[in-house]
């Protein structure tokens, strides 16, 4: 099996390592050789926390507790490895105390045990394996439970786990290729990634469930002082893991923030006595709880969790020392993530999406859908299919559309009105067959679009419009996984334009969005937020595909964020705050009534004010309305689904942010937008309308730096929600 291979460097400059001190220890293992470690804590409420480890040449097995004493021995000859897992979604039934697979090297097993209410820790299964090494334990919730070791050699064993009659059964399935031979192995359940050691390959991050497995992750890779040991994966409650390695050569641990597809550098650190005294070297096995760990009468020894490192040069003897992980946290700049006590490590299972009904028109039946953006203040939407149309926010009827000559439309996103551009604006990608451009329109006295501005760039993709405040009118333009940025201002009445730096994302982006000075990207391996000024690492909000996004922005200062996944079929709402981790508030589909449902959905919007408006002073959508554009079977089609029966299908309910908008109506038609699938029959299907001039190329000069000849008309229209942005593909 091959499998593809990125280099990456850590992303931030390594400080020096902070000092931490252990506060217990084990005791010695017999033979004074000891192995690989793992913690599990007691499920039973018996006070019995264990400290998993091994003699690596001899003896077998042993379960140390953290108030001194052993309570677990088995003989079995060399220990190759050990992990364990706190009760398995995947294997409800045999795993109540637990899962612990050891490597009995010498008896050619690994070997399943759990721990029981009276203390006992009874075998479950095994499987027989040659020279068995390091393992690792996976809990992917619906996708199964997992076995992965290393035997010798290059090949990453991999067997999925099943439940016989009690016991913990394994099936092997094909292997996956790694670069040099295993030394350590972890894995973390919600991210859905096994952790490789490699040595002096540094740390391999494989996606095991794709087909076939890859390794998409290299970290640490290079100099032989930085050849890595052992691992250990910190869970975090937004779905991410911080990710823990020993560099026995420099003689210190280093912590990343794992993600995938990427590891950010944090820290490092050196583990000493409690009087500084001497320090743990050559350590290479280690293992982390991330809840409260070591319970005892008077509590819990380490109530915000524990990291176990061997230590086989301990003057009493090879044995296990544990650290305070609010020690780690709160030594390091900036201080590491603390999880509440009791966080246990389980896969997320998204809820079940709710099926919702929705209103269809066909602007253009049988064109390709690419995006939209709503323009509220105009109570309209403009509409990508091949060139950008402006639909009513009544029907969906045509109201105007660019100019053939425009060239062809691959994105369009708007933006309210800014203190120099009352109109608004409205940026659009387009292809042309001299390269791309990016062209900014304006709407004009009689509602017609008029261009006021064009940036020639290489190639189109996903635009997002910004009021970044003091940092200026941002305009965001990917091209595969770059993001290019400039800022819009206006000069003698004119257009300027002024480049920044790219920002680089993790992959090719699919979607933009910006709100509140926060800059987000969809790509195929999740949605990142995106330092505009790259000092700092893209941060995973969202794990998992997406192929659009939309925010609905809050008082508070927060905002809603939908994602659409990449099948198209199911949309994603969650909730986002400063730097708060992200929290799925629901998730639902939409369908025809009749027990069908949308697929190949490309792009959402979202408005918070009245839309449809009425000239009885009603609006067909009161309180705001979301836009899905689609291809498939329904190409050229857009969905419109209002907002309350969202947010009232959501339990609890979602917010409904009501913001007042809509001044000087879209003009058109008659009432519609009903519920349940109706399908709303169009008139006028033209594409024309009249777009209120545009059709003047810039003057030479224009958007490269020097204000354009063609003046934003000073409007007096428009009440726009500013600060409000949505984008996709």
């Amino acid at each position: 099996m091959t499998a593809a291979l990125v280099v990456l460097s850590p992303l931030v400059a390594r400080s020096q390592p902070v000092r931490v001190a252990f506060t217990s220890e084990t005791l010695p293992v017999p033979g004074n050789q000891a192995g690989d470690t793992a913690l599990l804590r007691d499920p039973w409420g018996q006070w019995r926390d264990l400290v998993f480890g091994g003699d690596a040449v001899n003896n077998g097995f042993y379960g140390f507790l953290v108030d001194g004493g052993v309570a677990v021995t088995t003989a079995f000859g060399a220990m190759g490895g050990v992990d364990a897992r706190p009760p398995l979604l995947a294997l409800p039934s045999s795993t109540a105390g637990g899962l612990v697979a050891m490597s009995a090297t010498t008896a050619g097993q690994v070997l399943f045990h759990t721990t029981h209410p009276d203390g006992g820790f009874p075998g479950i299964g095994g499987v027989a394996v040659v020279t068995p090494g390091p393992v690792a334990l996976s809990d992917f919730g619906d996708a199964g439970a997992f076995l992965f070791l290393n035997s010798g050699g290059t090949a990453l064993l991999r067997f999925r786990l099943r439940e016989d009659g009690g016991a913990v059964g394994a099936v092997a399935e094909p292997s996956i290729t790694l670069p040099f031979p295993a030394r350590a192995v972890a894995s973390s359940s919600s991210l859905r990634r096994v952790y490789v050691s490699v040595g002096i390959g540094g740390v391999v991050e494989v996606a095991p469930l794709e087909s076939p497995p890859t390794i998409v992750n290299v970290i640490d890779a290079g100099a032989p002082a930085q050849i890595a040991g052992g691992l250990a994966v910190y869970p975090q409650r937004d779905g991410g893991a911080l990710l823990i390695t020993s560099v026995p050569g420099l003689e210190l641990f280093r912590v990343y923030q794992a993600r995938p597809g990427q590891a950010l550098h944090l820290a490092d650190f050196t583990i000493t006595a409690v009087d500084g005294g001497r320090k743990v070297v050559g350590a290479e096995l280690i293992d982390v709880s991330p809840a409260a760990f070591g319970v005892t009468d008077a509590g819990a020894s380490y109530d915000a969790g524990v990291l176990v490192v061997c230590d086989r040069l301990a003057t009493a003897g090879a044995n296990y020392k544990l650290v305070p992980w609010a020690s780690l946290a709160r030594a390091t700049t900036p201080p590491l993530p603390i999880d509440l006590p009791d966080l246990v490590e389980v896969p997320v299972t998204p809820p079940p999406p709710a099926p919702l009904p929705f209103s269809l028109a066909r602007p253009q039946l049988g064109a390709a859908a690419v995006d939209l953006s709503f323009w509220p203040g105009r109570d309209s939407l403009l509409a990508v299919f091949d060139g950008v149309t402006r639909l009513s926010n009544v029907e969906l009827r045509t109201l105007d559309s660019l100019p053939a000559d425009a060239g062809a439309a691959r994105a369009v996103d708007v933006l309210g009105p800014v203190s120099w551009a009352t109109g608004g604006l409205a940026a659009v990608a387009h292809v042309r067959a001299d390269g791309g451009a990016l062209t900014l329109w304006t709407s004009g006295a009689d509602g017609g679009l008029v261009l006021v501005g064009t940036i020639s760039v290489p190639a189109t993709g996903p635009l997002a419009l910004a009021d970044f405040a003091d940092a200026g009118v941002r305009l965001f333009a990917a091209e595969d996984a770059s993001v290019r940025q400039f800022v819009l201002g206006a000069q003698d009445g004119g257009v300027l334009v002024r480049t920044l730096p790219d920002v680089l994302a993790p992959a090719a982006v699919a979607s933009l969005g910006a709100t509140a000075q926060r800059l987000v990207a969809a790509t195929s391996g999740g949605v990142f937020e995106l330092d505009v000024s790259g000092s700092t690492a893209p941060r995973q909000l969202v794990d998992g595909g997406a192929r659009g996004l939309a925010f609905y922005p809050q008082r508070d200062g927060g905002a809603l964020l939908l994602t659409v996944n990449t099948a198209g079929d199911r949309l994603h709402v969650f909730e986002l705050h400063g730097p708060s981790p992200l929290v799925e508030r629901f998730s639902f589909e939409v369908g025809p009534g009749d027990g069908g449902r949308v697929t190949d959905a490309v792009a959402v919007d979202v408005t918070p004010t009245r839309a449809g408006l009425l000239p009885d002073g009603g609006a067909v959508w009161p309180t705001g309305v979301l836009a899905i554009a689609t291809q498939g079977a329904d190409a050229g089609s857009v969905l419109l689904v209002p907002w309350n029966t969202i947010a009232s299908a959501a339990t609890p309910p979602l917010p409904i942010e009501l913001v007042a908008g809509g001044a000087g109506g879209a003009g058109g038609g008659r009432a519609g937008g009903s519920a349940g699938g109706t399908i709303i029959p169009i008139g006028g299907r033209n594409g024309g309308g009249g777009a209120g001039g545009g059709g003047e190329p810039p003057p030479p000069g224009c958007c490269n730096g020097a204000p354009t000849a063609a003046l934003i008309p000073s409007l007096a229209f428009l009440i726009w929600l500013a600060g409000f942005r949505r984008r996709r593909p």
